[in-house]
């Protein structure tokens, strides 16, 4: 028997884009994470992992109500069910005891 995972890391999705980047960056964000689902159909995955960093801005406040539809419709989508780990910027301040 062989199954495949597709693995993710480092998405930080945010509305609103860094500094450096000069197109639609959530647009761009949100067609990688097609992608990956479209990756994830296409190898039959059993899972997508997701290893962590995939909001930018961690309170979500800062994250506004339409782009996190906008997330949650592109993973129902998946064939598979997508588990997340804590990334190193997902901890405040370094403590694994405040996440």
């Amino acid at each position: 028997m062989s199954w495949s995972v597709v693995i993710r890391t480092d998405v930080h999705i945010s509305a609103t884009p860094p500094v450096s980047r000069r197109d639609d960056y959530l647009e761009a964000c949100l067609t990688k994470l097609r992608a990956v689902g479209e990756t994830a159909r296409a190898l039959g995955s059993v899972a997508v992992i997701d290893n962590g960093d995939f909001f930018h801005h961690k309170p979500w406040r800062k994250n506004p109500y339409s782009m996190l539809y906008q997330v949650v419709q592109l993973h129902k989508a998946y064939p598979c069910p997508t588990i997340a780990n804590v990334g190193n910027h997902d901890v405040p301040y370094g403590r694994s005891d405040l996440v």
